[in-house]
Formats: structure tokens, sequence, C-alpha cells
């Protein structure tokens, strides 16, 4: 869901920039955009038009006993909430790779993962980095 709240964000940034604002105003009014019905409906056509796109694309949802981990990786890491749900369902899903552009996550995430012993088998890295980290760990694409 986080794809959908980056997509409404890139947008309403997008407008303000035309409407001529400041970035510190962008900055400070972000966490208050309001968006009317045609374009929240623009958004989720260009959503489910890229999920049709990529077809691949799977959604992973944590039930019961997967939450747990989120509280403990949420207690003794410095990822944010939404960057821990992220990792948490990768880590139950056995994924072998994730592909993320936030720096944070990224530094946080690689610490993370050498320090749960999982980088021999799980990696994270940026998308331009995606064929050859996935080359490095053995794929053959």
């Amino acid at each position: 869901m986080e794809l959908i709240d980056i997509e409404k964000e890139d947008v309403w940034v997008k407008n303000k920039i035309k409407e001529g604002w400041e970035v510190n105003k962008i900055l400070r009014e972000r966490y208050d955009k309001k968006l009317n019905l045609s374009v929240l409906e623009n958004i989720s056509r260009r959503i489910d038009n890229f999920l049709k796109k990529y077809y691949f694309v799977e959604f992973l949802i944590l039930e019961g006993n997967e939450w747990v981990p989120v509280l403990k990786i949420s207690s003794g890491s410095n990822l944010l909430f939404a960057d821990v749900i992220h990792f948490t369902t990768a880590l139950v899903s056995n994924v072998d790779l994730i592909i993320t552009s936030d720096e944070k996550f990224l530094k946080c995430g690689k610490d993370l993962l050498k320090s749960l012993g999982l980088w021999e088998n799980m990696k994270i890295c940026k998308p331009h980095e995606t064929v050859v980290t996935l080359r490095q760990m053995g794929f053959n694409i």
C-alpha cells in the first residue's frame, strides 16, 4: 500500500510545484494533502495498469504469528515501521532479494540481514543493481 501513498505524494508535489509553491511550504504541508476523487481514481488506474504490465509482482501479506518478528525487529533496529513490515514480509516469505531506492532502508536492511546471519542467502540492493546482485547470488539471468 506504500505504492499508493508514494503515487499520491508524487502527484500532489508536482501539482504544488506547478502552482509555484516553495520547497519549504511543500515539505511543511505534504502530510495534509487533499486530492480530489478524480485524481485518486487516476492514481488507482495507474497502479492497476502497473500491476497488469508487471503481472509477476505479488502482494505478500503477513498473517497471524508472522507479525511477531515485526515487534522484535522494530524495537531492535533503526528501521521505520513501514520498512519493518516490508523487511519482515520479505523474511517470512523467503524472498531472495529486496529492491529499494530508500537509502536508510538499504543501509539498515543490510546491517539487519548481516546481524541475523542471513546475508549469504538474502540480499537488499538498489533497483539499478538488481541484475548484477542476482547474478552474484547465482541466478542465471
